[in-house]
């Protein structure tokens, strides 16, 4: 396998963004329990492994804190199904919020929220993250980078989607 180092720099910029994303999601499933909609911040330290061909990050794991969230761990990869990068943001008490990757530009990825559980089950949101990747690789078989990432954006708890309408 060559890797050239602007080869594997463009890698990594691609998979900070995918970190950040993730990190975004799983601080605004922390969030998502204080009320209608919420704003949320986390920042996360994560590893990405990168396809070294074609540069799509195929899997990531990252831990952080997140506002009104605390500790909480994500792990996310490309759904050969759907073709959807999809993740799980994990809080301490195990419940969990599920997101997928909806964008990207530059170093910023956007994640949207759209389920969970326990106190995050029909939680929704949009999140934003700006990603940091570190241009030399953990490992090179699997190509795997570093990175870190800080996360904005809001969510909605289930609460806001049950409103009692007046009659």
């Amino acid at each position: 396998m060559k890797l050239k180092g602007f080869h594997i720099i463009s890698h990594v910029k691609t998979l900070a963004v995918l970190g950040l994303i993730a990190a975004g999601l799983l601080a605004g499933a922390f969030l998502a329990q204080a009320g209608d909609t919420v704003p949320y911040h986390s920042t996360v330290t994560g590893q990405a492994v990168v396809d070294p061909d074609s540069g799509a990050i195929l899997s990531i794991e990252e831990a952080g804190i997140g506002t009104h969230i605390g500790k909480f761990t994500l792990s996310g990869a490309i759904d050969e199904e759907s073709g959807y990068f999809l993740f799980t943001v994990t809080a301490a008490n195990r419940d969990e919020l599920y997101g997928m990757v909806v964008g990207l530009s530059g170093n910023t990825v956007y994640l949207l929220i759209f389920d969970g559980t326990g106190r995050f089950k029909g939680a929704t949101g949009k999140i934003s993250a700006t990603l940091t990747i570190d241009p030399i690789p953990v490992n090179l078989d699997p190509l795997t980078l570093a990175y870190t990432a800080t996360a904005t954006g809001t969510i909605s708890t289930v609460g806001s989607n049950k409103k009692i309408q007046p009659k």
